[in-house]
Parts: C-alpha cells; sequence; structure tokens
C-alpha cells in the first residue's frame, strides 16, 4: 500500500514501542482508519496480540521557517509512557507505601497513592519492572514465662534475611482479554486457578471461570461470554 506499510507483531510488542521504532507519536498509528480493526469489540489498541496487523503509515515531512544566522532548539514532542498498578495488602489499598522500583537496570524509590496506585513514568522500549515493598511487621504474641523458674538463657537468633515483598511484571505480554490466553493471564492476576497459560479451556480453566462468575454476581456458564469478557475488561482493559 503507498504511503506506508503493514507490520505483524510478535510478544512484547505495543503500539507505543512501533511509534517510537518508526518516529511517529503512538496516537498516529491508534487513530489511523487502517487501524480501526484493533479498537473493535471494545479492545484496546495498545494491547496486541501477536499476529495482530498494525499499518505504519509514512513520517510526514514537517517545515520551519527559521533565520539562518542564529541558533535555534527543537523539542521532540512525544507522549510519555505510564506504568500504572494498584496494589492491595490483604484486601486493603496499600495506602501510602514507599517502594523500591527497578525499571530495567535503573532503581528508584516511589510510594502509593491513598488508593494504593503506584502511577510513574518509564522508558517506551522498558521490557521489566519490579516493585518491591518492606515486608509489613507482624505481632508476635508475648512469650509467658511465669511457670518458668530458672529459665534458660535465649541463645542469640541468626539475623533474620532482608526479605521484601516483590512483584515483577514483564511489559506488554498481557494478550487481549477475547484471547483465551490473555482471558487465563487476568483470571490468575485475581488468583484463580487456571493452571497453565496455554489458551486451553481446560478443565481448570473452566473450575476458575465458573468460580469467577459466581463471585461477580453473574450467570456461571464456564465459558468465556459476552457478559464475563466485560467484566474481566474492566480489570485491565484490553
Amino acid at each position: 500500500m503507498a504511503g506506508g506499510r503493514w507490520r505483524t507483531v510478535s510478544q512484547g510488542v505495543s503500539i507505543e514501542t512501533l511509534a517510537f521504532e518508526h518516529g511517529l507519536l503512538w496516537t498516529t498509528l491508534a487513530d489511523h482508519p487502517e487501524n480501526a480493526h484493533l479498537s473493535e469489540n471494545g479492545r484496546s489498541p495498545h494491547v496486541l496480540e501477536p499476529g495482530d496487523r498494525v499499518f505504519i503509515p509514512e513520517l510526514a515531512p514537517k517545515w520551519v521557517d527559521a533565520a539562518t544566522d542564529a541558533s535555534h532548539r527543537f523539542r521532540v514532542k512525544g507522549i510519555p509512557s505510564h506504568f500504572r498498578m494498584k496494589f492491595f495488602l490483604d484486601g486493603q489499598p496499600r495506602a501510602n507505601a514507599e517502594c523500591t522500583v527497578l525499571v530495567d537496570e535503573l532503581e528508584e524509590e516511589h510510594a502509593t497513592d491513598g488508593d494504593g496506585l503506584l502511577d510513574i513514568t518509564i522508558p517506551v522500549k522498558s521490557q521489566r519492572i519490579e516493585v518491591r515493598f518492606d515486608p509489613v511487621p507482624q505481632d508476635e504474641p508475648p512469650v509467658d514465662t511465669s511457670f518458668d523458674d530458672d529459665p534458660a538463657p535465649e541463645e542469640p537468633e541468626d539475623e533474620a534475611p532482608d526479605v521484601k515483598d516483590v512483584y515483577v511484571f514483564d511489559l506488554r505480554h498481557l494478550d487481549p482479554t477475547s484471547s483465551h490466553v490473555g482471558a487465563q493471564a487476568r483470571l490468575r492476576a485475581m488468583g484463580y486457578d487456571v493452571g497453565a497459560l496455554d489458551g486451553e479451556l481446560g478443565p481448570r480453566t473452566v473450575d476458575a471461570l465458573l468460580s469467577y462468575q459466581e463471585d461477580s454476581g453473574l450467570e456461571p456458564t464456564g465459558e468465556l461470554d459476552e457478559a464475563t469478557l466485560a467484566e474481566l475488561q474492566k480489570l485491565v482493559p484490553g
């Protein structure tokens, strides 16, 4: 096709990474008429499935009038990429919690907001994120030694290792909800046992679907029907 070309994507490729690679804004790709199929049935264009075809238009030149006897500064226009994730602990938002975030090889200190949401700007080409929280101290019950007339001296305990709550995210690897693998991944993220993420609606995935549908007030069909897909998309659009 004149004026551009088609690209078949693989796992880990997104609209953002494609646009960055070709010097375009992601909105240029997402809003292009040839890519309307990526937003069908409520699907987010940010959630691509391996094998999806994306149209890449040619770069359009832009001319700027500027004096030749002066220095000029040009800034590349872009839209920052964000990582947004809400964290919970014992069913409650992990509010205002300090954490260490490792984006590829870069380590930074951040904190969640009052709703447990972590919202940070990351490089477009980032592939992996680790979020590390300090563990919540557990109150130990007091030891009753009143019955012991001559308690034995306490032996020194080995220093406890510095254990943290660690969450690891492979970015841009979540398939659309309408795919079986995408639905399995969302169910697993909510704690339902789907077994392997193999795209097969086997017995464990069906049991997980039934449990999720009952917990969500849906008709327990054990199938990825429209109502179930719509509810799953509320968790992670796409």
